[in-house]
């Protein structure tokens, strides 16, 4: 016992080592030191600027999501207004291709970036759906009661998309 005791002492005391033995041994422990505080920033750095591209993309999303709600109103006026003019399916269908197409763009946006508008987007895409076919009933009551139903679900969408917006820094 008093051996190891002398051992560890003469270790920790330096007795035995010669001084380059120790000022390598630093110098290592420093370049090791040195090297993970290095590596420990790089991946912050990255992870930070991960961090902002998404924040970027999911703004950059929301602004198309916004848009095509605007977009979706105002194919939703022009199939309607095509509808009262000039009855029949002809004159609807490109109009209700064009709404077709954005519902689908804002469901699917919803899906991928903003998930407290998938409910909201789904139910959109259902009353999008249910206009197109009062559209071509060609009954006025029918189309203002789901143009009704569209605008309700698109003025809770144009909600959640300002809190959506307000999230990640659009306003103040």
């Amino acid at each position: 016992m008093r051996l190891t005791a002398h051992c560890l002492r003469t270790t920790l005391t330096g007795e035995g080592m010669d001084s380059a033995a120790i000022s390598s041994l630093i110098a290592a422990g420093s370049a090791l030191a040195g090297g993970a505080i290095a590596q420990m920033f790089s991946l912050l750095a990255k992870r930070s600027e991960r961090k902002h591209e998404t924040h970027l993309l999911r703004r950059a999303k929301l602004e198309e999501l916004t848009e095509l709600v605007n977009q979706s109103r105002l194919a939703g006026l022009e199939a309607l207004a095509l509808a009262r003019r000039i009855p029949g399916k002809e004159s609807v269908s490109t109009a209700q291709q064009a709404q077709d197409q954005v519902a689908l763009r804002v469901c699917s946006l919803a899906l991928l970036f903003f998930p407290s508008l998938r409910v909201l987007a789904d139910d959109f895409l259902k009353a999008s759906v249910n206009f197109q076919i009062a559209l071509e009933s060609g009954k006025e009551d029918e189309m203002i009661d789901a143009a009704q139903r569209v605008t309700k679900i698109r003025k809770a969408m144009e909600q959640e998309i300002e809190r959506c917006a307000i999230k990640l820094g659009f306003h103040g």
